[in-house]
């Protein structure tokens, strides 16, 4: 997965691969493996070679905020950029902001759903978390199940625009 993060006023494109239960990251030319652990509701440890690094996040829309040491860091997933087609694609699919459990699965596979609909429910650090749509569309596509564990990122559902 590719992800960009705002750090000041620069930006880092960041590569990120899930090899087990650890993460492989590469900026630029440095390449890090580091293991997350979750010890609060918005808390993590990030275990980085002999260092165990505690942040705190907050999911804003379509971003992440994560503070290390009182610095802030904006993680977005990479955007494609070729064309309004690509973006609204993109827009169109709904991924997982953080891991969790899938508590709900209210969208079925070819079904037609309104503006508000709830689509899935994913629990993460002791919250739920409602993904609904953002309009009349149909149900392209659903990866998930209840009962099942997801990672950051993964895609949960595909809609696409009703013609």
């Amino acid at each position: 997965m590719d992800i960009k993060v705002n750090f000041g006023n620069t930006e880092y494109n960041v590569e990120i691969e899930k090899k087990g239960d650890k993460y492989r990251c590469k900026i630029g030319d440095n390449t890090f493996n580091t293991q997350f652990q979750f010890i609060g509701k918005n808390e993590i440890v990030m275990n980085l070679g002999n260092s165990d690094i505690v942040s705190e996040f907050i999911q804003d829309r379509d971003k992440t905020i994560v503070y290390i040491d009182g610095e802030r860091y904006e993680f977005k997933e990479k955007e494609e950029t070729k064309g309004k087609e690509e973006n609204e694609t993109q827009e169109n699919i709904i991924k997982a902001p953080m891991p969790g459990l899938i508590v709900k699965v209210d969208a079925k596979k070819g079904d037609k759903i309104k503006k508000g609909d709830i689509l899935v429910i994913l629990e993460a650090m002791k919250m739920q978390h409602e993904f609904k749509s953002k309009g009349d569309m149909l149900v392209k596509d659903v990866f998930v199940k209840e009962g099942e564990q997801v990672e950051a990122f993964a895609t949960l559902v595909e809609l696409s625009p009703i013609k």
